[in-house]
């Protein structure tokens, strides 16, 4: 991959999609935390100048499962117009990315690296969110949000920019879901009369 870190390398700005479940516990009003495993997937385009007679025209596709531990801290108040709850949610916290699948399109013949060590399988990173909340109803509600993560492999982490990185992804996206929220049964107490 030394072709790849250096300047006669042009990135192509690529869409990718995920899919994942979220799992929370609200602690309080204001704080809660969440995990969500996550099936990524990523493309990336490139073109390599560095051979000076061939340009070199790939694609990178990686498949990732990943699973954020984030930490939320939510400002919550009552719409005015439907009456329920709103919130606004600031997530960040740790994120473990496993790479389950990669293939390389170059030239138009395709090979699958999900075997070898040209990528490393492990990376851990940071996740940062932004989320807005719409209550339906008191167990229901829809998230409206961005999230954006850093990760590098696992032996670099946590210095980014050092000479042993082998892997730098930096993810942002747009998120929706539609959230139910279990809330714990409270007991009455059985009033008798005689």
């Amino acid at each position: 991959l030394e072709g790849f870190i250096n300047n006669d390398v042009q990135y192509n700005f690529n869409y990718g999609t995920s899919y994942a479940l979220s799992l929370g516990y609200n602690f309080s009003q204001l704080t809660g935390i969440e995990m969500e495993p996550t099936l990524s997937r990523q493309w990336q385009s490139y073109v390599d100048n560095s051979n000076r007679k061939i340009p070199i025209q790939g694609d990178i596709n990686l498949a990732y499962f990943q699973l954020p531990v984030l930490f939320k801290y939510k400002w919550t108040r009552m719409a005015a117009v439907t009456q329920n709850p709103i919130a606004f949610n600031i997530l960040l916290g740790p994120v473990y990315s496993r790479l389950v699948q990669s293939d390389y399109l170059v030239n138009n013949d395709i090979f699958s690296t999900t075997n070898k060590t040209i990528i490393p399988k492990n990376e851990l990173g940071l996740a940062l969110g932004l989320e807005y909340d719409i209550y339906m109803t008191n167990n229901t509600y829809l998230t409206l949000g961005t999230r954006t993560s850093v990760s590098t492999d696992i032996n670099s982490f946590p210095y980014f920019g050092s000479n042993n990185v082998k892997t730098l992804n930096i993810l942002l996206g747009v998120n929706a879901s539609l959230n139910f929220q279990m809330r714990p049964k409270v007991k009455v107490p059985k009033v008798f009369t005689l």
